[in-house]
């Protein structure tokens, strides 16, 4: 039932990212904004994430969408992301694993909604609000398509690859083999470490596979 399998060919579109990255922030539907609010809001989204491309980059980049799950941050490399909504519209779906939400409808195809805080086994945030519907992120690995389920998008950075650190020694609750590495986010006051997850790899996980076969 679940299109966790099969490779679709749709195209990354950033416009389409940005603006759902602004209404499910700011809790406004795009179908009730105007066209004239919507190209501000747009426009302000735009200058806000141009901010930090300044400072002149050399070498190799990689863009990174920054996710708070829990109560810390991950990068999901841009080019695996190809659809981002608010996490709505999920139909709940007897005799799974709790790190299932349901299956959702995203551009007339059904996918199982996966709760990355629950599959990664992190801590809940005894922080956070009871009754928020978080992030929907549609990533695309060669053969396989999800819906990350996430508490929030903070925006895409491009960071230098050289940058990237070995996660080897670095203490996680999760399984090492889903870390690409670990690179530093400035943010207006101070740094903060982002773990990059290696999405070919969490995705190929037999959980998810075995969860497919039962849907």
């Amino acid at each position: 039932m679940s299109n966790l399998h099969g490779k679709s060919q749709k195209k990354l579109d950033w416009k389409d990212i940005y603006e759902r990255l602004a209404t499910s922030q700011s809790g406004v539907n795009t179908e009730q904004v105007g066209e004239e609010a919507l190209k501000q809001m747009w426009d302000r989204r735009a200058a806000d994430l141009a901010l930090p491309l300044v400072v002149e980059k050399v070498g190799e980049q990689i863009e990174i969408a920054l996710a708070r799950v829990g109560r810390e941050l991950y990068g999901l490399e841009a080019r695996f992301i190809f659809a981002i909504r608010p996490a709505n519209g999920i139909t709940r779906v007897p005799r799974v694993p709790d790190w299932v939400a349901g299956v959702v409808n995203v551009r007339g195809r059904i996918y199982s909604a996966i709760r990355l805080k629950r599959f990664l086994g992190l801590p809940e945030d005894p922080e956070s609000q009871p009754g928020s519907s978080g992030i929907m992120v549609v990533v695309e690995v060669p053969e396989i398509e999800a819906v990350l389920l996430v508490e929030d998008l903070l925006g895409v950075e491009t960071f230098p690859v050289d940058e990237i650190r070995d996660a080897a020694g670095i203490a996680h609750t999760i399984n090492p083999q889903y870390v690409r590495g670990v690179i530093e986010w400035k943010t207006a006051t101070d740094f903060a470490p982002v773990t990059i997850l290696n999405l070919p790899v969490l995705l190929s996980d037999k959980r998810l596979t075995i969860h497919e076969e039962m849907l």
